[in-house]
C-alpha cells in the first residue's frame, strides 16, 4: 500500500504543470512578403503568427499562464536563428502581442528568424497587475517562453539553429537588457546569446530616473511612467499600504484608478489616459508638468538621503547596467530623447566596459531626435547590426544545429 501511495504521489507530481510548458499554439494570421516590406526593405520572406499560451512564474513564485506571440518564416526547409523582442511600454492590459499588437517581430521573422514576443506577466493571458520595469519577471517571463517554444519547434520538427538574438525599445531596452543578463548568468540552460541590441532603455532606474523626481523647472511629460512604476514595485516588494503615501492628491487617486481598471483591458481606462490626466492636473495646480509636484516630500528625503531604505533598495534591484555583456551588445540611443534620458545608455556603456564587456558600444543614431523619433534608425542600426551575425542552414534533421552563414 505505502507504495502504491508513493508511486501516485510521483505521477501526481510528475504530471503536474511547471514553468515553461506549452500549453497551446493557436494560428493568428499570415503576413506576405509584400506587407512586410512595407515596413522592412530588407525582408526575404513572409511569415505566420501564433498566439502562443504557456506556464511562467508570477512575481510571488506561483504558476502563472503567460502568453506572447511566434513568428515563423513562411519559407521552409532551414534551420533560422532565434530572436526575442521585448517590447516597450504598452496602454493596457491586452495591447500586445498575443492580440495582435505585433510591433517589429514579423519585421524581423521576414529577415529569416523565428521571432518570439513575450507578452509579458500581467498582459494577455497572465493575471494581475503587469509589473512594470521589473527586471526580474522581465528576464523570467522571456526565458520561460523561449524554453516552452524550443521544445515545441524539436517537436513539430521545425530546425532552429544556436544563434539567439534579443532587442527591444524604451521599456523594451530595460528587459532586453535584464533577459540577456539573466541568460548570460546561466538562467537559460544552454542557451547563449549571439548578440543584443537594447534601444533607448531606462537602465538606471535607481540613478538617472530617480533624479527626474527632483527636477523643479523642467517639465517632463510622461509622469504615468513614475506611477506605473511606482504601482509595480510596491506589488513587487510591498513598500507601502497606501498610493497617498507616495504621490500627492489629487495624483494618488489618479493612478489608483489607472491600477483597479487595469484588468478590463480598456485602453480608454490605460496608459495614455492616465498620462493625459496627469498631465493636466499638474498644469492646472502646478502651472506646469513638474515630477517634483508630483510625489510627497518624504519621499524625495528617502531618495535623496536613505540609500538603504526598501524604496531605495527596490529601485537599485531593477537597475540592468552594472554588468558585462559578453555577447556583442550595442545601445543604440538619441542624445534629445525626451522622455528616457540618453545618460542611460552613456552610463551604461560606460559601466559595462569598466567591468569586462566583451564587445559592447553605445551608439547616438540621431543626435536632435526625441524617443519617438529614434525609433526607425535606432531599428536600422539594430537590423544592420544584428544581421552582421545572423546565419542559417539547411535542414536535415528536427532539433537545434550548429549554423552556417546565410550572408557571404
Amino acid at each position: 500500500m505505502k507504495h502504491l501511495v508513493l508511486l501516485l504521489l510521483w505521477m501526481s507530481i510528475s504530471q503536474a504543470p511547471r514553468a515553461q510548458q506549452l500549453i497551446d499554439l493557436a494560428f493568428l494570421e499570415s503576413i506576405s512578403l509584400q506587407e512586410i516590406r512595407l515596413l522592412n526593405p530588407f525582408a526575404q520572406y513572409g511569415c505566420d503568427a501564433y498566439q502562443v499560451r504557456y506556464t511562467t512564474t508570477d512575481i510571488n513564485g506561483q504558476l502563472d499562464t503567460a502568453s506572447g506571440a511566434l513568428f515563423l518564416p513562411d519559407v521552409g526547409g532551414q534551420a533560422y536563428p532565434l530572436l526575442i523582442y521585448q517590447h516597450g511600454t504598452r496602454r493596457s492590459k491586452f495591447d500586445v502581442a498575443s492580440r495582435g499588437a505585433f510591433e517589429i517581430t514579423p519585421y524581423a521573422a521576414g529577415m529569416g528568424y523565428i521571432g518570439l514576443a513575450p507578452d509579458l506577466l500581467g498582459f494577455g493571458d497572465s493575471r494581475g497587475f503587469h509589473p512594470y520595469v521589473h527586471a526580474a519577471s522581465e528576464a523570467s517571463a522571456a526565458i520561460d517562453m523561449l524554453l516552452a517554444i524550443a521544445d515545441y519547434l524539436i517537436e513539430q520538427d521545425i530546425p532552429y539553429n544556436d544563434q539567439l538574438f534579443i532587442t527591444g525599445y524604451s521599456q523594451g531596452g530595460h528587459s532586453g537588457a535584464a533577459l540577456h543578463r539573466a541568460i548570460e548568468e546561466g538562467r537559460a540552460g544552454d542557451f547563449s546569446v549571439t548578440a543584443a541590441a537594447h534601444m533607448s532603455g531606462p537602465y538606471s532606474i535607481s540613478g538617472i530616473m530617480a533624479e527626474l523626481i527632483f527636477e523643479d523647472d523642467e517639465e517632463y511629460f510622461f509622469p504615468a511612467f513614475f506611477g506605473n512604476a511606482f504601482l509595480s514595485y510596491n506589488e513587487v516588494y510591498d513598500l507601502y499600504d497606501s498610493t497617498r503615501q507616495v504621490f500627492r492628491q489629487p495624483y494618488a487617486d489618479m493612478i489608483d484608478a489607472f491600477y483597479a481598471n487595469w484588468e478590463s483591458g480598456l485602453n480608454s481606462l490605460g496608459f495614455d489616459f492616465l498620462n493625459e490626466q496627469l498631465k493636466d492636473s499638474l498644469r492646472a495646480r502646478e502651472g506646469g508638468v513638474f515630477l517634483s509636484a508630483l510625489f510627497q516630500d518624504s519621499i524625495r528625503n528617502i531618495l535623496a538621503n536613505e540609500p538603504d531604505h526598501p524604496l531605495s533598495q527596490a529601485l537599485q534591484d531593477n537597475d540592468v547596467f552594472d554588468w558585462a555583456p559578453q555577447a556583442p551588445t550595442r545601445l543604440y540611443y538619441c542624445q534629445a530623447d525626451d522622455r528616457v534620458p540618453f545618460t542611460n545608455s552613456t552610463l551604461a556603456d560606460s559601466v559595462m566596459n569598466a567591468g569586462g564587456a566583451a564587445n559592447t558600444l553605445a551608439m547616438d543614431v540621431g543626435p536632435t531626435l526625441d524617443h519617438d523619433e529614434c525609433v526607425i534608425p535606432a531599428g536600422t542600426q539594430r537590423i544592420l547590426f544584428i544581421a552582421g551575425f545572423q546565419q542559417t542552414n539547411t535542414k536535415t534533421q528536427p532539433g537545434r544545429y550548429a549554423p552556417v552563414s546565410a550572408y557571404k
